[in-house]
């Protein structure tokens, strides 16, 4: 018997670490359901047993254990799934940013999402937009709301990497009176769209559904770790955090009650993921967000990079995205650059080789080990054994790096230093794992279609 059959409720899916904590389970029944120790473990506690159709419906939406990616994309797109595609299903592929330099500059990248929810704001199109804050009572802590005006959008903007369960805002979705866009990681759209598609629950009020790419989310230990390096002992003397802070591609920033600011360059501040990783995170297969009506995420690519300001990928997948989009482009909304796929996978190759490739070895290990894995109705094999390798070492190094000692040195170490470090370290690595991570991941070169940005 497999460790999966033995999966009937939210207990299983928490032990056995299939838990997203994506927050629809919470969403759904929160009299019952809560999130506790936001700051360690993040998990889901049962404060009150779930009846038998209660636990029937927990199981059918969560996205931790299962969701079929050709069957989700069939219904949705008409289309065949290609688990070589990595990109999943799309209509066009752009390089993009608002034009409009307030959206631009306050955004991760080029600002497309905050464009995509003001314009249909503004245009009447929807009545509210599900978007995820920074919380007011505490300003360390996200939190989903719904937004109805271009300030509060823009309160929303730049991405936030931490645990975010954006679905526990279920109940207010149900209660609100007009129509909403949605703005979700991967794992909340996959629960968002087995719900919508089962017609159980009144979500038809959700008109357009957005999300940002993800190659990973983290623990709130990730912040406890920065503030002891900036000599900040508890989250509740934090006045104002943002994570992409500043121009592009921004930093990190912990403003505190007290006055002092203290900023870390994106990239610096990336040593924190192979410590914090949310490990549900290893086994995820969905980098570009395949089932969002549009996806988008930064241009990953020397040409974009040098330019700075931010540039995004902008994935167009369904034909209502595809209007939407030629709707901005008509009104000079947003500057648009098409691209062919390969070129828009070759841009985030190190992240489809973690979430395709490397996700499924992952899965192919645990299977080994009898443990849960989830079940996605498609799969990627690797047969180059030097792929199988590195991803025995990259286990080995995220396993060694989440272990307590690893963190305490870590942190140990002045936020100047372990930042230069593992810039440094980053850029040797990627010059090593070049070939391997890129290997089969594009095709053969093409004729560009890609014209020149102005």
């Amino acid at each position: 018997m497999s460790s999966n059959s033995k999966i009937e409720n939210i207990q299983d899916i928490v032990n056995k670490n299939l838990c997203h904590r994506c927050g629809t389970c919470v969403g759904l029944y929160p009299d019952k359901l809560e999130f506790v120790d936001v700051l360690d473990s993040y998990k889901v506690n049962v404060k009150s047993p779930l009846t038998a159709e209660e636990n029937q419906n927990v199981m059918k939406y969560c996205s931790g254990h299962e969701v079929d990616f050709p069957e989700l994309n069939k219904t949705l797109f008409g289309a065949d799934y290609s688990a070589n595609n990595f990109i999943g299903h799309h209509e066009k592929l752009y390089i993009a940013f608002a034009k409009d330099q307030e959206i631009r500059y306050n955004s991760a990248s080029g600002g497309i999402l905050s464009l995509l929810l003001i314009y249909l704001l503004e245009s009447k199109q929807v009545d509210g937009a599900v978007v995820l804050g920074m919380d007011p009572d505490q300003p360390w802590r996200v939190k989903p709301f719904i937004a109805k005006t271009r300030k509060e959008v823009m309160q929303s903007a730049q991405s936030k990497y931490v645990i975010s369960s954006v679905n526990e805002i279920l109940p207010e979705i149900l209660d609100f009176d007009g129509t909403l866009a949605y703005v979700g990681l991967p794992c909340q759209v996959h629960s968002l769209r087995k719900m919508m598609l089962d017609n159980q629950f009144d979500l038809s009020k959700i008109k357009y559904i957005f999300g940002p790419y993800c190659g990973n989310t983290l623990h709130y230990s990730s912040l406890k770790s920065f503030l002891k390096k900036m000599n900040v002992h508890d989250v509740s003397e934090i006045k104002e955090l943002n994570f992409r802070y500043g121009e592009w591609p921004g930093n990190m920033r912990v403003l505190t009650k007290s006055g002092d600011e203290f900023l870390m360059p994106k990239f610096h501040a990336n040593y924190l993921i192979p410590f914090h990783i949310e490990s549900r995170c290893l086994t995820c297969t969905d980098l570009s967000n395949e089932f969002t009506d549009i996806s988008s995420g930064d241009a990953w690519a020397p040409k974009y990079e040098e330019r700075g300001k931010g540039f995004s990928i902008m994935v167009v997948r369904s034909q209502k995205g595809k209007q939407l989009v030629d709707e901005l482009v008509e009104k000079s909304l947003v500057d648009v650059v098409e691209i062919e796929r390969n070129k828009a996978v070759e841009m985030h190759s190190h992240g489809y080789d973690l979430k395709k490739r490397g996700a499924f070895l992952r899965i192919s290990f645990l299977k080994k080990l009898h443990r849960a894995v989830p079940q996605y109705g498609y799969e990627v094999k690797t047969s180059n054994s030097t792929r199988v390798v590195f991803e025995l070492v990259l286990d080995s190094l995220f396993w060694i790096c989440k272990l307590k000692i690893s963190r305490y040195i870590i942190d140990l170490i002045p936020h100047k230093v372990v930042g230069k470090i593992f810039e440094k370290t980053r850029k040797v690595w990627k010059r090593i794992t070049k070939e391997i991570k890129k290997k089969d991941l594009v095709e053969e070169p093409e004729n560009s279609q890609e014209a020149a940005n102005s």
